[in-house]
Parts: C-alpha cells; structure tokens; sequence
C-alpha cells in the first residue's frame, strides 16, 4: 500500500477521523492516464484552434456576438456540468474533463472515467497531506504533554497528592504497527526458564551484584562528592525546604522554667527559624499549587485546541468525502451507460445476426417450395391419369366376355363380381415384428411400406388366385386369364393408392414449409420492428444523456407506497425556496395555532387563581376570625399595660438600654483596675521568687561543679591506679554517685512541683479578682 490507513482519535470527545488508503498506481494505470491526458490536451487544443479559426473567419458584428453568446453558453454549461461534483473546491482542474453534455462514445466515457479516477486520488491525496499534519501535530502535542507530565508529576510527590498522571499514548487505530507489538504487560504468563537458563540466569544475576559492591567500595567520585559537596552536584530549593530545623539540646533535656535568657534567645531564634521554615514552605506550596495549575491549564488548552482542529479535519473530510462520492457516482453512471450500450450492441448484433439467418433460410425455402408445387401437380396428374386407366379397365371387362364366348351369363355376372370386389384390409409388416408402438421410435420409410403393401397384396392375390376360388363350372385356362386381369387390376389400384399416398405428404410437406416460409416472413419482420426500434433506443440513448446536477441542499419528499421506494418517475425537482416558503406559512400557522391555544390554557389558569385567590380569602378570613378570639381571650401583663400606658415606648427602651450600657462600661471600667492590681501584684511574686530559684540554682551550680571537680579528680586518680583498683570500691563509688544524681533528680522534681504550685495560687488569685456578668430572669 502507498498509503496505509490509519485514524486520529480525539483527547476528549469520542471523534475518530480516518484517512484515505491508497494502492500504488501500476505502470499501465500510469501509461493509461498519460496516454488520455495528452489526447485530452490534443482534443482542447484542437476546439480552440477550431474556435478561433472560426472567430477569424466572421467579419460582422452580429456573428462576433453571436459566437461571444455561444462562448457564454458554453462556459455556462461548463459550469452547470461541474456543479455536478465538488471535486473544485480541492483544485481539480475543470479543463481536462469532459463535458458532460459531449459523453456520446465510447471512448470519451472511458476516457473520462479514467480521468475521474485520477481526479479521487488527487482529493485523497490532498486529504492525507492534511490528515498527516493533524497526525505530526498530535504527535507533537503529545511529546510536549509528557514533557509537562514529568514536572507535572514531580510536583505531585512533592505536594503529596494521591492522583494519577497518566502520559498519552497513540492507540492500534491510530498506529496500526502496535497491533504486532506485544508489550510486558500482555503477557500473563510467567516465562518458562530451563534449569540450565535459570543457572545462567543465577550466575549473571550474582555476577552484576559482585560488580555493583565492588564499586560501591572503591567509587572515588561518590566518595569525594560526598566528602566535597554533601553527595549532590546541586542543591535545590525543595530539598533545602524538605530539610527540618534541628532542635537545640536545652529544649529537650530542660523545662522552659530552668532557661537562662541565653536558652530564651536561642529558643526564640528556634522558633522564628520555624516559622520562617514554614512560611517558606507554605509559600513553595502555593508556587507548586499555581503551577500545577498553569500546567493542567496548558495541557487542557492543547487538547481543547488539537480537538477544535481535529473538529475541522473531520468537517473536511465529510466534505472530502462527499466530492469523492460525487465523482465515484459519476463514475458509475459512466459505467452503467457503457454497460447499456454494450448490451444494445450485442442486442443489435444479435438481431443482425438472427434477420441474416432469416433471410438465407426464406432464399433457400423460395424455391424449395415452387419446386415443391411442381412435384404436387406433377403427381396429380398421373393420378388422374391412373384413375382414367382404372376405369377404363372397368369398363372393358365387357372384352374379357368377348374372349370367352363359352361362358355362360350367370358365370361371367359371377366373375364380374370376383373382379369388382374390394380387397381385404391389408396387414402390412414393414420389419417391425411383434414390438409395441412406440412414439418416440423410428417409423418406417414410405419405399418400406409401399414395399410392405406390394408384398401383402402378393399373398392375398395368391391367396385368391387359388383353384380353391374357382367357380365350379369353369375352365382352368379362363380362370387364369381372369386372374391375370384381376391382378392387373388390383396392381393398378395400388398404384393409385401409393400415388394418392404420395400426393398427401407432397401437399402436407408444401404446406409446412409454406406456413414455415410465412412464420419465417413474420419473424423477419418482426426483428426487422426490433432492430429499427433498437436503433432508435440506441440514438435516444445516445442523444439524451444523464446528467448530474450539484443542487442545493434540500429533502426528497416522495410518498411511499411501499417499505421501499424504486420509482422515481413521480417525484418533483424543487427549489429549497419553495419549501422554505411552504414552511414558513405552516410556522405561522403553527405559531398562530400555539398562540390561540396559550390564551385558552391562560385563561383556564385565570380561572384556577381566582379561584385559589377565593379559597385564600375565606382562609385569612378564618384566620382573623380566630386572631379576634384570641384578642379578645388574652391576658393583659404589667409590661403590656407599661406599653399601653407609654407614649413614646420606644424611648423608654432605649434609654434603658444607654444605663445598661453605662453600667457595663463601669464594670468593664473596674475590671480592667484589678486586672492591673493582679498583674502587679503576680509580678512582685514572680521577681521575689524567681530572684529566689536563681541564688538557690547558683549554689546548686557551685556545688554540682564542685562535685564534677571531684568526680574527675578521682576518675584520674582511679585511671592512674588502674592496676590496684579495688572491684568492690569502684562499685560502691558508682553507686555513691547514682544516688547523689538521683537526689539531684528528686530536688529538680521538687522544685517544678514547686513552680507549678506558684503558678495554680496565680492563677486562682487572678480569676478571684476577673468580674463575672450574671444574668436574671
């Protein structure tokens, strides 16, 4: 294939757009297309050398009008032609095709399908060259979303968010070849390994560990970037912020009550560091958060925009694809049109070929028949001329008499009888023995049964000729002369018999070919009917030609009278107007009708709100009714006679309200004096006892350093008589020393019991002396 075929996906919205495949042209396709294009530029060069000669040749101004006419009707027809397809719209040139009003050979039609193949395959063409670009572009757009992906997805561990980022990938439409890739994912099954490929595999395994240590021990670089640089070639902003404020020693092994204002400053550092630490992270956040937003933005923005134009590419290829389709119809039109004409040439070929045979056959039948009649005559009149010598013999039997004078007249009545009897039917046996009739058999030849009847007519005539017929009476030799007569006689009568027998199947045999010679006559010119008739179907055929017209977009509105419609022949080619027009008086119909029907909904509703508005009235109706009970069942209150009594009941409350507020602002007043006695007074107590802790935490200082004095001396002296030391003595020293740090342990308890208890007498002394608010009833 030149062009395999493939489809783009969307990101979004579940479009797919496919491409054209093509199949490489073959060389004779090549040539074939070379050969129709030169001799369409032949036959266009050779129509305007034609035109102009003729425009030379006119000399007046009508008939240069005229041909300027012409030249407009047939840039006009040109154009109505080409509205037939909307193969121009993708720069298929016009010029080289046909006009669809000059397609009367055969060869203009085949020639103008091969033109419009060529004309499919330039669209085709110029869509995949669209359709590869949208291709490159989403490949682009795809690489660009994985590059944001990888930021996209580092930011998403910095921040620790749970959600998935997933990189787009083409699918087997989109990249048929992943159709014969098979990834490690597919494959469900574990692979099979023989002992001897998993040893192998052992042996690799090990061998790259050993390598991997061996490194490990003697890497130079990672040593001297660890010893150099901390281990990393650059430091970065979010592993700094990932990295905690370590906390100072004081913080963790004493209470914030036994700081010295050294701690409190390296405290109070601490802390700020902290929040500094914080704000910074919480402001690196807010940057990764606006900039995970600004990349999800992005990569939306790419998709939305690679959809839009994907939209496009499919707008173009409906629009593709209708131009292909129009011209693949006219195609097959072409294609119909030269499989008709084939067929009305075979058709007429046949008919010529059937009128030939026709016409030789009544040549031949013609004089068959006139020599048939002759023969029928001819027969006739030795019939008439046997029958002239039967009944001559009949009548000269009276000579036979004369012969024989001897015989009586009651024997020659009585021979006279023997000589006109008729003979027997005779059984005529043609070869055919015994077997039954068979229609379908062979039947026996005239010569066979004329043969058959000689001999048949032989045994009765010898059958008859026999002494045993004789009349009694007479003499041997007139019985044999009456015999011979007789037998002449009878010889005769079957010549007249094979000669009538003949006669009828000469005439039958001249009627069948005479009725043969009319149906012949009749079916000649019946094909002749049908030949002319063809012709004229032929040039109709080729005169009114079927033209395809690019009409505006409109609807077929055609009744069915059936589930399918094939007919056509009743249908209307309108204008888009007319039906616009048609349907903007059923909008106004329609819309007059809505409006009609909304007044009388409205009117129904009119009639539902009064009568809502009546059940409403007869409700408040009650309510006043039983709000006048109430009146009228209340009890009067000293505050409610005070308010009936008043006038102005509203300034009474409100100056009420300014001594409450007074008496407040006094009280807040007081508060806030003893707030200050309290704090003045906690203050002196914190001083005294504080200045207190201090000298008692300096004596303790002096006597723990003393004693570190001490310890160490004696560490030394123990150390330098290491060799003479007493196990029991050094025992008895350890456990001296963890009792004096288990004293000092229980007094620096005492002592924070101490401190909390002066911080609980504060605290009750202060809330002795914070005003409390009661309210009564």
């Amino acid at each position: 294939m030149e062009v395999k075929g493939r489809s783009i996906v969307t990101f979004g919205a579940p479009l797919e757009v496919s491409n054209y495949p093509l199949r490489p042209q073959t060389k004779e396709e090549q040539d074939r297309l070379d050969q129709v294009a030169k001799r369409r530029v032949i036959e266009i060069q050779e129509a305007k050398d034609r035109r102009e000669l003729l425009d030379s040749h006119s000399k007046d101004q009508q008939a240069e009008g005229a041909d300027e006419e012409t030249q407009e009707q047939q840039e006009e027809q040109d154009s109505i032609t080409l509205q037939g397809s909307a193969a121009e719209r993708f720069g298929i040139l016009k010029s080289m095709f046909y006009s669809q009003f000059e397609l009367h050979s055969r060869e203009q039609k085949i020639n103008q399908i091969v033109l419009l193949q060529d004309s499919i395959r330039h669209i085709k063409t110029g869509f995949n060259k669209a359709f590869n670009e949208v291709y490159k572009k989403k490949d682009q757009e795809m690489s660009k979303i994985r590059e944001r992906n990888l930021r996209v997805k580092k930011i998403v561990s910095d921040l620790g968010l749970p959600t998935a980022v997933s990189d787009p990938n083409f699918v087997a439409v989109e990249k048929p070849e992943l159709l014969f890739t098979v990834s490690d994912s597919e494959v469900t099954v574990e692979k099979y390994l023989t002992p001897e490929q998993q040893k192998k595999l052992v042996e690799e395994r090990q061998a790259e560990e050993d390598r991997l240590r061996r490194e490990r021990l003697d890497n130079w670089r990672e040593r001297g970037l660890d010893k150099m640089m901390g281990g990393v070639l650059e430091v970065h902003k979010e592993d700094e912020l990932k990295k905690d404020i370590p906390k100072p020693a004081f913080m963790i092994n004493k209470q914030e009550t036994e700081w010295n204002e050294e701690e409190r400053k390296a405290a109070e550092d601490y802390e700020r560091r902290v929040r500094e630490l914080q704000e910074e992270r919480e402001k690196y956040r807010k940057q990764l958060e606006a900039e995970l937003k600004k990349l999800q933005g992005l990569t939306e923005d790419n998709m939305t925009s690679f959809d839009q134009e994907l939209r496009q590419l499919f707008s173009l290829k409906v629009k593709t694809q209708s131009a292909v389709v129009h011209e693949e119809l006219k195609i097959y039109r072409l294609r119909l049109a030269l499989l008709i004409e084939e067929e009305l040439s075979v058709r007429e070929q046949e008919l010529a070929s059937q009128l030939t045979k026709r016409r030789a056959a009544l040549e031949d039948l013609g004089p068959l028949i006139d020599r048939s009649r002759k023969l029928v005559k001819t027969q006739d009149e030795q019939i008439q001329y046997a029958k002239s010598d039967n009944e001559y013999m009949e009548k000269n039997f009276s000579a036979f008499k004369k012969e024989f004078p001897e015989i009586s007249a009651a024997m020659a009545d009585t021979l006279h009888k023997m000589y006109k009897k008729k003979l027997p039917q005779l059984k005529i046996k043609a070869g055919l023995g015994e077997a039954p009739f068979n229609p379908y058999g062979n039947r026996p030849t005239t010569a066979s049964r004329q043969e058959g009847a000689r001999q048949a007519l032989g045994q009765v005539l010898r059958e008859q000729d026999d002494e045993r017929h004789m009349p009694s009476g007479l003499d041997a030799h007139v019985w044999q002369r009456f015999c011979q007569l007789r037998r002449a006689k009878r010889e005769k009568e079957l010549l007249i018999g094979d000669m009538t027998l003949a006669l009828s199947e000469f005439q039958a045999f001249v009627t069948k070919r005479e009725s043969e010679y009319n149906q012949m006559q009749s079916d000649a010119e019946n094909l002749k009917l049908l030949q002319e008739q063809l012709a004229n179907q032929r040039a109709q055929f080729a005169n009114n030609l079927e033209v395809q017209l690019l009409v505006k977009q409109g609807q077929v509105e055609v009744e069915p009278r059936d589930d399918f419609i094939i007919d056509f022949a009743d249908s209307l080619l309108l204008s888009r107007g007319v039906v616009e027009d048609l349907n903007s008086k059923i909008k106004t119909l329609g819309e007059a009708k809505v409006r009609f029907m909304e007044e009388a909904k409205d009117s129904k509703k009119t009639f539902r709100r009064l009568e809502w508005e009546l059940r409403g009235m007869r409700m408040d109706a009650e309510d006043l009714i039983n709000k006048l009970r109430d009146i009228n069942s209340f009890k009067i209150t000293r505050e409610i006679q005070r308010y009936l009594s008043t006038e102005d009941y509203d300034g009474l409350i409100n100056s009420e309200i300014q001594k409450l507020d007074q008496a407040i602002e006094l009280m807040k007043k007081h508060h806030a004096k003893m707030i200050e006695m309290k704090q003045a007074r906690l203050k002196e107590l914190s001083e005294v006892k504080s200045g207190q802790l201090a000298k008692k935490n300096e004596r303790l200082d002096a006597e723990l350093e003393e004693m570190n004095v001490g310890v160490n001396e004696r560490v030394h002296i123990e150390e330098t008589n290491a060799e003479k030391r007493d196990e029991s003595h050094a025992a008895k020293k350890r456990y001296e020393q963890i009792l004096q740090r288990q004293r000092l342990v229980d007094l620096a308890k005492a002592q924070a019991k101490e401190v909390a208890v002066l911080r609980a007498e504060v605290e009750r002394l202060r809330m002795r002396t914070f005003p409390a608010l009661v309210h009564t009833k």
